[in-house]
């Protein structure tokens, strides 16, 4: 069994052109034999009679280009029906029976002499060569037969064993209403959107993934890896709290919203180009397809469009064996012969359109993945973090607000948010931050983007919390610059009229509990969300009641004020 996983992961890869509607298993009958318009096609196409008189006969010449066109055109509606019974067979547990895994491999490994038949039957057409596209395309035409014919034997003995689905998604051509809100509101509630934008078109930093269009299967497997720790490589250690939160059944709702949306962010460049020259000697099309948005494999991503400082480094981590999750290692030993300047090339042509390019070269992650992907423990103590991360005599709470992927949203040092609505942290008491830490990570405070921390916390334990909180506290705590000075100074006087200042201080950074947060120098649209969110109840956790009154006699307007002076008072 281990020797065939091996060869499974080897052999999976191979030449078979499956889409996200190949799980369908219930709308596709397998009992039906494959149909075969495409030695109609061939018949069609040729002079019928005798040899002789269909060469001699100057009425009835043999055109070969004609059959070509008919062959290809056949092969193509019949690809499409057997992907579907075939993708089936791969939406079960085929690979606990020996003898039809083995069925499936000799199926998978038609599926690649038909490809390779495809591609010298497209490359012959292209150069006018149409003989030998026409004999190119027979034989495209029955490595395809014989997938057929192994696709019927597999079909009958997964029934006859009572094979389970391993995909538990039937995808449907069009998504329903109810499937899309679903998807939708999913997407938004378990804090996708925090991250990766509207509809997963604008990732809030460059080295996050666009998810939208992405292949259902493929995004199914790469939650569920990073949630297993089986993914670990990059900014995946932010996303694994997260995923935390969301279920397998969730992650295929999700999933199969964002494959149903238009991907509208295709490269579209000239193939001609140098990137689109070493995506095809590199063999990147063999799998991805020649868009680079046509992967062979529903499990495989689609490339197109996607941010250059990603794919960097997604390349550069598969290729140092850093993300070696699901068939990244059939990638790797493509990556052996691709170099930093090489995946600087390929991924600029991959971005999308009014992109600029990337001049860095690729940085592989420094977190490196487990040989055997494990669980990972619900705290794992300072000790555990991986040597190479590089954070000698670095202060413990540094070490685990990074590890903790607490700098991916705050920034460096807790002063550089990557949202406007994420608070800057420097400089916080400490028994704040810990009181927050600590309530997030309950529910006891679920307001606003609460729910994307929520995720990362459950990996925190209290003593962690503390350490991070205490080293934070440490850190100088500095002011902006107000973007309206007039409303500063408003702000300035609101903030003592309306006794904000009897439990933060005159100079907002001097509260008279410690567990009483600073105010000064903090991101004016986290401070207005904040106070909103009192006045109207959505957060009460801790001494937030106590305000709630307060905030009361407070407008909206007058928030604006306050928040701009409190940005540099």
């Amino acid at each position: 069994m281990k020797q065939f996983y091996w060869r499974k992961t080897v052999f999976l890869p191979i030449g078979l052109a499956l889409t996200t509607q190949a799980w369908a298993a219930n709308d596709v009958t397998h009992s039906q034999s494959l149909p075969n318009p495409m030695l109609a096609a061939a018949t069609t196409a040729l002079p019928t009679g005798q040899p002789d008189e269909a060469v001699a006969s100057p009425k009835q010449p043999v055109d070969p280009k004609a059959s070509y066109q008919e062959l290809k055109t056949a092969n193509l509606a019949n690809l499409a029906t057997l992907n579907q019974k075939m993708g089936w067979v791969l939406s079960h547990n085929y690979y606990e029976f020996l003898e039809i895994a083995s069925l499936v491999e000799k199926a998978l490994n038609e599926f690649n002499v038909a490809k390779k038949a495809e591609n010298q039957a497209i490359a012959a057409a292209e150069a006018g060569e149409w003989q030998n596209a026409v004999a190119a395309a027979m034989t495209w035409q029955n490595a395809l037969e014989k997938a057929a014919t192994l696709d019927t034997q597999i079909k009958a003995a997964l029934e006859e064993q009572g094979a389970k689905r391993v995909i538990g998604v039937v995808v449907s051509e069009t998504p329903t209403e109810e499937k899309v809100a679903a998807g939708a509101k999913l997407y938004s509630n378990k804090g996708c959107i925090a991250c990766h934008g509207k509809d997963g078109k604008m990732p809030l930093k460059p080295n996050y993934p666009k998810l939208v269009g992405q292949n259902l299967m493929y995004a199914v497997a790469q939650m569920k890896d990073i949630q297993s720790s089986a993914r670990a490589n990059g900014e995946s250690v932010a996303m694994k709290g997260m995923m935390h939160l969301v279920s397998a059944q969730e992650m295929e709702v999700i999933a199969d919203w964002l494959a149903s949306l238009e991907m509208d962010i295709s490269s579209e460049v000239s193939s001609d180009s140098e990137g689109a020259m070493l995506y095809n000697q590199k063999g990147c099309a063999a799998c991805h397809g020649a868009d680079a948005k046509t992967p062979l494999l529903p499990n495989y991503p689609k490339l197109s469009g996607q941010s250059q400082e990603y794919t960097v480094v997604q390349m550069a981590d598969i290729k140092s064996g850093v993300r070696n999750n699901g068939q990244t290692a059939a990638m790797k030993g493509i990556m052996v012969n691709v170099s930093d300047d090489d995946i600087q090339t390929i991924s600029g042509w991959l971005r999308p359109l009014g992109a600029e390019a990337s001049v860095s070269e690729p940085a592989a992650s420094k977190t490196p993945e487990p040989e055997t992907p494990q669980p990972a423990p619900a705290s794992p103590s300072p000790a555990e973090i991986p040597d190479d991360v590089e954070m000698t005599e670095v202060p413990e709470g540094a070490q685990l607000y990074t590890y903790k992927g607490c700098i991916t949203c705050h920034g460096q040092d807790g002063e550089a948010p990557i949202m406007p609505t994420y608070p800057k942290l420097a400089g916080q008491n400490l028994d704040y931050a810990v009181a927050q830490m600590a309530d997030i990570k309950s529910g006891a405070r679920h307001n606003g983007q609460s729910i994307v921390m929520k995720g990362i916390m459950h990996t925190v334990s209290g003593e962690e919390m503390s350490t991070i909180a205490d080293w934070l506290a440490s850190l100088p705590r500095t002011s902006g610059m107000a973007t309206d000075a007039t409303l500063a100074a408003q702000g300035a006087e609101l903030y003592q009229s309306k006794m904000c200042y009897t439990c933060h201080g005159s100079d907002a950074q001097t509260p008279i509990m410690p567990t009483y947060p600073k105010l000064s120098g903090q991101n004016p649209a986290y401070a207005i969300a904040q106070m909103e969110d009192i006045k109207s109840g959505a957060r009460n956790n801790g001494f937030a009641v106590a305000m709630t009154g307060f905030m009361s006699q407070v407008n909206e307007e007058e928030m604006q004020a306050i928040a701009q002076w409190l940005v540099s008072p």
